[in-house]
């Protein structure tokens, strides 16, 4: 159980509806430092957003890049579909894993505020940013700067981040600032429609 908890997001899902159980078991069992899970559990007020992180915070303190919470992430349960929020932040930060383990300064910045009516999620790291000429093909389905082993498809973590947007009446955008900081906003009060 400990490995399927640390970096799964399958893991958060089986325990949705006890996420503060999840939160605590995740922390418990991947090491992750306790000032940030005491901090997560306090304020961040969507358990399954708490959980998440911590997961992330594991896989990151795995792969020796930190993993930043802003102290005004936060976020009301009813923001957003638990499973849309964890295709969303859950893509976007393995994409920002991914890009800070390829440099010296290695870590990942993450940002889930609501502010004048929207939710506003960024994660930004430290790696080498996104080549201007790629900037409108990395969010199509299939497209990828990452060469994977064998058959191993790639290229829909983004597409999947922009339909969830999308989806949400929202919209993400990314730029180049030391690093690639993606910016998802999506209206406070619309419902996805499915």
């Amino acid at each position: 159980i400990s490995a399927c908890l640390v970096g799964s997001e399958m893991c958060i899902r089986d325990r949705m509806g006890r996420g503060d159980d999840a939160m605590k078991l995740i922390a418990q069992t991947s090491g992750v430092h306790q000032e940030l899970t005491e901090a997560l559990l306090e304020r961040v007020g969507d358990p399954v957003l708490g959980a998440l992180l911590l997961a992330k915070a594991a896989v990151a303190s795995e792969r020796g890049i930190e993993l930043r919470v802003s102290d005004d992430t936060v976020m009301t349960r009813s923001a957003l579909d638990s499973e849309d929020l964890i295709t969303l932040l859950g893509n976007l930060i393995d994409n920002a894993l991914d890009a800070a383990a390829s440099g010296h300064d290695r870590w990942v910045s993450v940002s889930v505020t609501e502010q004048q009516g929207e939710l506003v999620i960024r994660v930004h790291d430290s790696g080498p940013g996104v080549a201007e000429s790629l900037n409108g093909q990395i969010f199509q389905e299939g497209f990828s700067t990452k060469s994977g082993p064998g058959r191993k498809r790639r290229g829909f973590g983004l597409a999947l981040v922009r339909q969830v947007a999308s989806r949400n009446g929202g919209d993400v955008v990314v730029v180049n600032d030391g690093g690639a900081s993606f910016t998802v906003r999506l209206p406070l009060r619309v419902t996805a429609a499915r």
